[in-house]
């Protein structure tokens, strides 16, 4: 608990950052207590015209008001959660590619899946790169180096074939568990098709497609993070090979699964706001059916009512004639049941209106 008088004494004698520091709070929520208890502030500019001599005076703590409290808690705020890819910096150490390795990673011990076509499950983290033969051994090498770091941080990875998504075939990858996020990534390299004959090509013109091509890689390493449309890639620059940045693909990991776990939870928050909609707009269509419901028998037990005073009118009106036979009254008397059976049933079997009435009232506080 402070009282205000100490928290005015305070908040003038240095500034609010300091002062919320202090109790373990922000300046901005220091502020708000100020208000609270009607404690004058110093203006954002004080401390400076302090300093020049310019500072205008302090007022003086305005008398508590009837009711108002004396003094307030000053709950701490808590520290804010590390985000997924400030894990990636915790205990982060250089990762360096050795030039021979003398032990591969268990996913890379099959020799024979290092040829390029060899592309199914028993080729291992081999799929997951896709470059030429001239890059194949440094490749290997690299992906070995990531699956140690991925060992050593205890994350959970496996091979994974290609599949279709936002519109495109993706290539055989290695998946990462990240704080529940499955992150895929490959290396690979760009290729392009080129005629094995240029001359020939030439000569073909426009029938140059005729001529035999192949696809030549253009010699850069490259990895990718499949994380949307515009997947994170990291390749060999002048003077700064991808060795170099391994470091940051480790963190780029992090960030892609933060990324997804974001996309995923506004994803199933639009879901969930649809579904909540969907749900008012069939509470509001069963209310104006059953609504409608109501008014159409209300309108069939006011019309038997009407008729029943109508009967009760023409039979009073027979009565009073006073000229009346077996057959008058015989007729009077069956109107005047008619009318009483008539009363009964409009007056009988009220339907319920009350669970509809709270459902009612219930979409209203939804919508408001």
């Amino acid at each position: 608990m402070i009282e205000r008088e100490v928290l005015y004494r305070e908040v003038w004698a240095e500034p609010m950052t300091k002062v919320g520091a202090r109790y373990g709070t922000t300046a901005t929520k220091l502020a708000k207590v100020c208000d609270q208890l009607d404690v004058p502030c110093p203006s954002s500019g004080y401390w400076v015209q302090l300093a020049h001599g310019t500072a205008p005076e302090r007022p003086p703590l305005p008398a508590l008001r009837p009711g108002a409290p004396a003094g307030c808690e000053l709950v701490p705020t808590p520290p804010k959660p590390r985000s997924v890819a400030a894990e990636a910096e915790r205990g982060a150490s250089r990762i360096v590619v050795p030039e021979v390795i003398k032990a591969l990673h268990p996913l890379l011990r099959d020799a024979d899946a290092r040829k390029r076509g060899r592309r199914d499950e028993d080729a291992g983290a081999h799929a997951a790169i896709h470059v030429s033969d001239a890059l194949r051994d440094r490749g290997v090498r690299v992906m070995h180096v990531i699956l140690t770091e991925l060992d050593r941080r205890a994350l959970h990875y496996a091979p994974l074939g290609s599949r279709e998504r936002y519109g495109r075939r993706e290539r055989e990858s290695i998946a990462v568990e990240i704080e529940g996020e499955s992150v895929r990534f490959y290396l690979f390299e760009w290729t392009r098709s080129a005629p094995l004959d240029p001359e020939a090509a030439k000569r073909a013109g426009d029938d140059r497609w005729k001529v035999p091509h192949a696809y030549l890689g253009d010699g850069r390493l490259r990895i990718r993070i499949e994380d949307g449309y515009s997947p994170p890639t990291w390749r060999d620059e002048e003077g700064r090979p991808v060795e170099q940045r391994l470091n940051a693909f480790i963190r780029g990991l992090y960030v892609a699964a933060e990324s997804q776990r974001a996309r995923r939870l506004a994803a199933e928050k639009r879901e969930r706001a649809e579904r909540e909609a969907q749900a008012r707009r069939e509470r509001e269509a069963a209310l104006q059916r059953h609504h409608e419901a109501l008014v159409a028998d209300a309108e069939q037990r006011v019309r038997a009512l009407d008729f029943a005073v109508a009967l009760r009118a023409l039979a009073g009106r027979i009565e009073a004639r006073g000229v009346g036979g077996e057959r008058e009254s015989a007729w009077s008397g069956w109107a005047r049941r008619l009318a009483a059976q008539l009363d009964d049933q409009a007056l009988s079997d009220l339907p319920d209106v009350v669970p509809n009435a709270a459902s009612d009232a219930d979409c209203r506080s939804r919508d408001s």
